[in-house]
C-alpha cells in the first residue's frame, strides 16, 4: 500500500506546490510513489492552483497544447488503452471546470489550455487540467 503523499516530506516541505498542482509528469510521479486521489485533488494546505499562474494561453500554446493532446490520444489508440472517459469522470470534471474557476468562460472554453472545445477535452481519458484541478482518467 502506498503511503498518503500528503503526509509525506516532499509535501510538508511545501516548495513544491506549484509543481504538484500545476504539472503532469510531477503528478504522475506522485501518484506511482504515493496515494493521491486523481481526481477531486485538493491541496490540504488549501493552494489554490490559480495562485502560480494567471496567464491566458497564447495562440502558440493553443497549438502546442492541442498538437499534445492528439499526440496523446493517438498513442493511446495504438497502445489499445482507453481513450474515451467515462461518463461518471466526465460529468466529474465539467464540475471541477466550472466550479470557481477563474479559466473557465462560462460556456465550453479554457483560457489556461486554450481549449475552444472544453467538452471534447473532457472526454478524453487522456487529458488533464492545466491547472492540476484533474488528471488523466487511467
Amino acid at each position: 500500500m502506498k503511503s498518503n503523499f500528503f503526509e509525506s516530506s516532499l509535501c510538508t516541505r511545501r516548495n513544491v506546490c506549484d509543481q504538484c498542482r500545476l504539472h503532469r509528469d510531477y503528478r504522475e510521479v506522485i501518484d506511482s510513489q504515493y496515494d493521491v486521489p486523481e481526481i477531486d485533488f485538493e491541496c490540504p494546505h488549501g493552494i489554490v492552483a490559480e495562485e502560480f499562474t494567471c496567464e491566458d494561453a497564447s495562440a502558440l500554446d493553443k497549438m502546442i497544447n492541442f498538437a499534445g493532446a492528439l499526440s496523446r490520444q493517438g498513442k493511446a489508440r495504438l497502445e489499445k488503452r482507453k481513450t474515451k472517459a467515462s461518463e461518471a469522470v466526465q460529468a466529474k470534471r465539467w464540475s471541477l471546470c466550472k466550479a470557481p474557476c477563474k479559466r473557465w468562460d462560462g460556456a465550453n472554453k479554457c483560457g489556461k489550455c486554450g481549449c475552444s472545445d472544453l467538452a471534447l477535452k473532457i472526454s478524453w481519458a487522456t487529458e488533464f487540467c492545466p491547472l492540476g484541478k484533474w488528471l488523466k482518467e487511467k
